[in-house]
């Protein structure tokens, strides 16, 4: 049976460097496990203190990393909150924080998961804060934005971030499902569930094919959803889902930086 999983990042104990075989934070670093090792999207929060580092090494299915606050460099370029960093499967890189420190969301597939993806992969894209395409009203409806930050269109990825934010108190979101396990992460205001509410820093894990549904707070609702691949969004009931980039048309596509 499918399952959705909610976790709150801000009450889970943070443990001294997380040490993956291709993610290797440097002494200093904590991390905040959002989601049990053998789940289909895996989600830290990175602790980083001031010139502590992070090296990713020959990614296996790649990582995307978002910077939650404060600062970090990815080379030469310096990347402050709301920024992405997306390294490909393949790929190699490195982060050393600001003398501030920063906290990073790091997305990743599961490692043994399958299959291994088809696509070159080997190529490391940063994002700025504010560079990614964005909308304040969604295909007309003015309670709902949207940004994104990868869609899936890379020639050489899959990977998939984007954001959605409700303007009007209780927006409703009805019964829906996705052809694609995602991991949504409330940045403002609060989710929804049922007679629950959830705040910033709420990380829901939702399995492909789950029927959820969910509204937004009293002072709206935020969030960045991060899923593996391209996928398919179809209401509850309805066996023919459509291709979910088909609603960001009026958005362009992301324009990377390598590095």
């Amino acid at each position: 049976m499918a399952k959705i999983a909610v976790r709150q990042l801000p009450e889970i104990p943070a443990e001294p460097a997380v040490v993956l075989s291709d993610e290797r934070p440097s002494r200093g670093v904590l991390t905040r496990r959002a989601f049990a090792d053998s789940a289909p999207i895996q989600l830290r929060m990175h602790i980083m203190p001031g010139d502590a580092m992070i090296r990713w090494e020959n990614s296996a299915r790649g990582h995307l990393a978002y910077i939650w606050s404060g600062s970090v460099r990815a080379g030469a370029r310096k990347l402050g909150a709301g920024s992405v960093l997306l390294i490909e499967h393949r790929a190699s890189a490195e982060i050393k924080a600001e003398k501030e420190g920063a906290e990073i969301l790091v997305f990743n597939v599961n490692p043994d998961s399958e299959p291994v993806p088809e696509r070159a992969g080997g190529r490391v894209h940063v994002l700025s804060a504010g560079q990614e395409p964005r909308v304040e009203r969604m295909r007309g409806n003015e309670s709902v934005g949207a940004a994104l930050f990868a869609d899936s269109r890379c020639p050489t990825c899959e990977l998939w971030l984007h954001e959605n934010s409700f303007h009007a108190p209780g927006y409703p979101v009805h019964p829906h499902y996705h052809s694609e396990d995602e991991v949504i992460l409330v940045t403002a205001g609060e989710i929804v569930l049922g007679h629950r509410r959830y705040g910033r820093g709420t990380a829901i894990a939702v399995e492909r094919e789950a029927v959820y549904s969910f509204h937004a707070g009293q002072n709206g609702l935020r969030f960045i959803n991060f899923r593996a691949g391209r996928p398919s969004y179809a209401r509850a009931g309805d066996e023919h889902p459509v291709d979910e980039l088909a609603f960001y048309t009026e958005l362009a596509r992301p324009d990377y930086q390598d590095v």
